[in-house]
């Protein structure tokens, strides 16, 4: 895993799939950190499937949930699957305008409302 500011990162890939888990704290002090690892590990690992494991996530601003909706949009992009995975409890209030990523926060557990304004 590898540390960055509030939070640490791993990555594997097996069979097509990038599997990613995030730890810590997802914020504004390190959601630009992260993106910018996610672009590089999609142009190094060609994925059909990009996993993204919530479990070790305590906090997440709204910085956090742009980050998972670019990250999103750079994995299609590439022509990938995004998926989300294990979100711990305390996060499961979510508000998002995007339906595709809502979906994909509710089965990773969320409680997720949709603001289509």
């Amino acid at each position: 895993m590898v540390a960055l500011q509030h939070s640490a990162w791993s990555s594997s890939a097996r069979d097509g799939t990038l599997e990613i888990a995030l730890a810590g704290e997802i914020d504004h002090a390190n959601a630009d950190d992260l993106f910018a690892r996610l672009r590089l590990e999609l142009e190094e690992v060609p994925a059909q499937v990009v996993v993204v494991n919530l479990s070790g996530v305590h906090f997440i601003d709204s910085s956090g949930l742009r980050l998972l909706l670019r990250s999103k949009t750079a994995a299609e992009g590439q022509g990938a699957a995004f998926l989300l995975r294990d979100l711990r409890p305390a996060l499961a209030r979510i508000e998002t305008s995007d339906r595709d990523l809502g979906r994909q926060l509710r089965r990773a557990g969320a409680s997720v409302v949709l603001n289509l304004a």
